[in-house]
């Protein structure tokens, strides 16, 4: 799945000549000496020279450390998104080469006079690292990779960033009171609702009593269906049903587990080279491709391309460089929308797993996004608590409004209102008909606030509550963390970091709140 490090002799070409050094004897790169210690520098080398002339024929030069590999290991520690020490990054080619609070620290080409070689000597005024001191192999290693234009191997690079996370990690079992609930999914004919609670999936049939029927939006219940589904020892942090309506997905640490809907029955564990939380999941509308998140906070979002009927892994693609929160797929099935912490929405070719957006303009994490209905425009919001339409035929943003106070936007759906869908189709006058607006988007929210978002409407520039009709919904328990929406009812269900369901009817009236979860007697190992 990655490509394989690099790695090379020592080139004999050197940039500091060492004055000593016989004309026949291997030269490589060493670091500069302080001045008292030159002298010794020049007998010990020219020892080495003299001895290596004599074996040049027989031996080849030991194999350069990798520079990708160096950095990692020695650099990355102060130069992380967390830290930036002396506003530099060394996460990527292009960080690097912007430099930081002291200006540009490599060109490519040119590795004599590099800020990043010199300060690897010892006798540097800021020496780095700055607990440690490279070995000449590795400074030569550097120089070399300078002199070839700063190669820099993305596959490599992320390697090297989940190689610690590869290891093999015990889980223990979860605090019998923590029960959140991350997921929720909703059958497609809107009559079951799985949640995950804690690390459980519990079933709830929807129902409505017979003598109330003429007052059916006011009437759902949520019925316990069977025993809770047991996947493993961790937290579930993403789940979805499929649109054929045959297989649910829940997604914890390392695994997906894919269970039959009817029976509730698991069916498969998926386990392809998962490096962290799977913390996002959904079904293309054919229902024969899932996408799935493997996140790892501040290192890795990678997005897999899995085929639900056999679990084989079709794609990977390295989609973010910080967790994935959210995947969208479009009503047509061409594309897929996936968010981050690296305040970033990018939209993928389903066909091929190219590119076709990367969208900037939150402030902050971005944790939802939905597409709408017709499938040219992407709802995205997060942190900021704002949520932004977007063109996807120019990829420009084209309104921005959301309630305040409400904290991060968690969950967004976006559905045709069918009320108004029926109006448009009844209208006979074009113009009137072309007026009426059917986007409806329903917003989840920290505080506990749900609003619904009718009357979409375009603008320039960034004007922000101005782009759509806001209307409340019936307040509920904060930390509302997951969103499930009916097409046909528009009844909409979340869960809550409390482990509380709550569902509203189409007029954000609450219609029951399911309350918060007694701790289990024995959580499972």
């Amino acid at each position: 799945m990655f490509a394989p490090l690099k790695s090379g002799p020592i080139p004999g070409t050197v940039r500091r000549v060492i004055p000593g050094l016989p004309s026949g004897a291997v030269r490589t790169h060493l670091p500069r000496p302080a001045p008292r210690l030159k002298l010794a520098f020049r007998l010990v080398i020219s020892g080495i020279a003299v001895a290596f002339s004599h074996f040049e024929a027989a031996a080849q030069a030991p194999a350069s450390p990798e520079p990708l590999a160096i950095l990692h290991r020695q650099c990355l520690r102060c130069h992380s998104e967390e830290k930036r020490k002396g506003g530099l990054l060394l996460t990527g080619r292009e960080n690097l080469l912007a430099g930081g609070d002291s200006g540009p620290i490599a060109s490519p080409g040119h590795s004599g006079g590099s800020l990043l070689i010199e300060s690897l000597f010892p006798d540097a005024e800021s020496h780095m690292p700055p607990k440690g001191q490279l070995d000449p192999d590795e400074i030569a290693a550097l120089e070399n990779w300078i002199d070839e234009g700063l190669p820099w191997d993305e596959a490599a690079w992320e390697r090297l960033q989940l190689s610690v996370f590869e290891e093999p990690v015990n889980l223990t079992a979860l605090p019998a009171s923590y029960r959140p609930i991350f997921g929720v999914a909703l059958s497609p004919d809107g009559k079951t609702l799985a949640a995950g609670r804690g690390n459980r999936i519990e079933w709830f049939s929807i129902a409505e009593p017979k003598e109330e029927k003429q007052d059916a939006g006011k009437n759902t219940w949520l019925s316990p269906l069977g025993s809770p589904s047991d996947p493993g020892p961790d937290t579930i942090e993403s789940l979805a049903w499929s649109p054929d309506g045959s297989i649910v997905a829940s997604g914890n640490f390392r695994r997906i587990s894919l269970w039959d809907a009817k029976s509730r029955q698991k069916t498969a564990d998926i386990t392809p080279d998962f490096v962290g939380r799977i913390s996002a999941l959904a079904f293309a509308p054919d229902s024969k491709l899932l996408l799935a998140a493997d996140s790892v906070d501040a290192t890795s979002g990678r997005l897999f391309f899995i085929d639900p009927a056999t679990g084989k892994v079709l794609r990977v693609i390295s989609a973010h460089p910080d967790t994935i929160f959210s995947i969208a797929v479009s009503p047509d099935g061409r594309l897929a929308a996936t968010t981050s912490a690296d305040k970033s929405v990018k939209v993928w070719n389903l066909s091929d797993g190219t590119l076709a957006h990367h969208l900037e303009g939150h402030t902050d994490y971005v944790l939802a996004a939905a597409f709408s209905p017709q499938t040219d425009r992407l709802a995205t919001a997060g942190d900021d608590e704002e949520v932004k339409i977007w063109r996807l035929e120019t990829g420009k943003k084209v309104a921005s409004f959301g309630g305040t106070r409400t904290g991060a936007i968690t969950a967004l759906a976006w559905i045709t209102d069918p009320a108004k869908a029926k109006l448009k189709a009844e209208e006979k006058d074009r113009e009137k008909a072309a007026a009426i607006n059917t986007d409806r988007i329903v917003a989840l929210n920290e505080a506990g606030l749900p609003r619904i978002y009718t009357d979409l409407n375009e603008h320039e520039g960034e004007q922000r509550s101005t782009g759509a009709k806001e209307k409340a919904a019936e307040a509920t328990t904060i930390g509302l963390t997951a969103l499930a929406l009916d097409p046909q009812s528009q009844r909409f269900f979340a869960g809550s970091t409390e482990g509380i369901i709550t569902a509203w009817d189409e007029n954000g009236k609450v219609l029951i709140e399911n309350g918060k979860p007694e701790p289990l007697a024995q959580a499972n190992p």
